[in-house]
């Protein structure tokens, strides 16, 4: 007798979650949807986070667990993850994030119904000492996709309304696993997701928006998006350049080039602003993206930016902008 293959994998890099990993498989559980396999890799952990995996699979027969070797970080954990996928589509959820109910019963009926390649969601986000559902109700959705419900074709409107809302995170995203196929997440990096993310998109012909929170995103001291310094504001800044040199060939519209232009821009502000005065190997890295990213200006962002009323907007841009072709100066 063989067993049919699952519709969807979820995948979860753990490394020391052993407070977060029991919500996080609750949450799926609860969801209670056939077909569907739960992967988590221990990427090494030092606390229980494996033991509570290991728990939950006694309980959980669609989970599995899988070890890495040594701790191989976020990155690697997940090209190990998708090489040993079963699934129709690709689910990658956070540790300490969780699924919210109905989740997956929905997700379902839109992947039996379209059969999209790319399907994303809203979220919901809550404070670590939030108790779940409480936080939940406290909290508002937070929308992915700039534009309508329901299902999409065509790379320019899917570039737009992506960037247009600044969420390129992976956990609100489930992809066809064909997507992946030119994907690798960089070894050793942070930001991985915006690696990964030209690959992705240049795989989708069709793709469903729910305008649904989906998910419940952690906020908690010590993420990667809480803390950045050092090697992440480069991992950060080189992930900017590779996704606008990935992204930018595959659109045409001005709107979706100035959707992909203003994002980029105000993540190198994001980092620019986060640099420490100190820090100028940082300060001249940026510069450096900045100017191998835009050599030819940024006339056009800025008065689509004037023409959208976004003055501040535009005001504190220049302000990044001046700041770094004055670094650039330095390297000539």
């Amino acid at each position: 007798m063989t067993v049919s293959a699952p519709w969807l994998s979820i995948l979860i890099p753990a490394h020391n979650v052993e407070r977060y990993l029991a919500a996080c498989l609750a949450s799926i559980h609860r969801n209670r949807a056939s077909g569907v396999e739960v992967v988590v890799l221990d990427d090494a952990s030092t606390d229980n986070t494996r033991g509570l995996a290991l728990q939950w699979m006694r309980s959980f027969p669609q989970c599995r667990l899988l070890d890495a070797p040594r701790n191989v970080g976020v990155a690697e954990a997940r090209n190990i993850l998708l090489a040993q996928a079963r699934g129709d589509y690709i689910w990658f959820i956070d540790s300490d994030d969780v699924l919210l109910p109905g989740s997956l019963l929905r997700l379902k009926a839109i992947v039996d119904a379209r059969v999209p390649d790319l399907v994303m969601c809203d979220f919901v986000s809550f404070r670590s000492e939030d108790d779940g559902p409480r936080g939940f109700l406290r909290a508002s959705r937070k929308r992915t996709f700039r534009g309508s419900r329901g299902p999409g074709a065509g790379m320019d409107p899917l570039v737009s309304g992506l960037f247009a809302n600044r969420q390129l995170h992976l956990w609100s995203k489930i992809a066809r696993k064909e997507m992946f196929e030119n994907a690798r997440f960089p070894p050793g990096k942070v930001f991985e997701d915006n690696a990964v993310i030209p690959a992705i998109l240049a795989g989708v012909g069709s793709y469903y928006y729910s305008a649904e929170a989906w998910v419940g995103y952690r906020r908690r001291p010590g993420s990667i998006m809480s803390t950045i310094g050092g090697k992440s504001v480069k991992d950060f800044l080189d992930s900017i350049e590779g996704l606008r040199r990935g992204v930018f060939p595959l659109i045409r519209s001005p709107e979706a080039r100035f959707s992909l232009d203003y994002f980029c821009l105000r993540g190198l502000q994001w980092a620019l602003n986060r640099i420490e005065r100190g820090d100028e190997v940082s300060r001249l890295h940026c510069a450096k993206v900045f100017h191998r990213m835009f050599p030819d200006g940024l006339e056009s962002v800025f008065r689509e930016c004037v023409r959208r009323g976004w003055l501040l907007r535009a005001f504190r841009l220049r302000g990044a902008v001046k700041e770094m072709r004055c670094l650039g100066k330095c390297l000539d």
